[in-house]
């Protein structure tokens, strides 16, 4: 693997890494807290993510390498189930529940990670497409999704 490459896959699994450690402090947190946000920290991601994976193995929309005959700098082999990105979709997900708790309790910390988790996101989407994995359609489909499903879980759903 080129070194190029190499750096664009540890950026990727060191983004999704961080959001992944982020929801899990958060995570922490609510049970610390004994907080009554905390059934919906887990099952609006949870119900997005299944949502998500059932809508892209549906469609099965093909991937930017098996379409123009390239190599991903990011190394990847699976065929099909490009759109909506399921990364994309969970980072996004993520950012808009730590967002939610973060606007419903206003603690600072919670600001803090909520905005780092939304920079990550930005990060995710372009390491995402310029590593050949996902169109750039992939990453705005899953981030309007998971917005969408971030307003219907927290906001409209008590």
């Amino acid at each position: 693997m080129p070194n190029g490459s190499l750096l664009l896959s540890g950026i990727d699994n060191g983004l999704r890494g961080l959001v992944a450690s982020l929801y899990f402090i958060l995570l922490i947190w609510l049970v610390l807290n004994q907080s009554p946000l905390l059934l919906h920290a887990v099952v609006v991601p949870l119900v997005t993510f299944v949502v998500v994976s059932l809508w892209r193995a549906g469609i099965n929309w093909k991937r930017p390498y098996e379409l123009h005959d390239i190599d991903p700098l990011i190394k990847k082999d699976t065929q099909g189930k490009s759109m909506p990105s399921r990364h994309m979709a969970s980072a996004s997900i993520i950012a808009c529940t730590l967002l939610w708790v973060a606007a419903t309790t206003d603690r600072m910390a919670l600001w803090v990670l909520a905005l780092i988790a939304s920079v990550a996101c930005v990060g995710v989407a372009y390491v995402r497409i310029v590593g050949g994995v996902h169109f750039p359609r992939d990453i705005a489909v899953a981030a309007v999704a998971a917005i969408i499903a971030a307003a219907v879980g927290f906001l409209l759903i008590p």
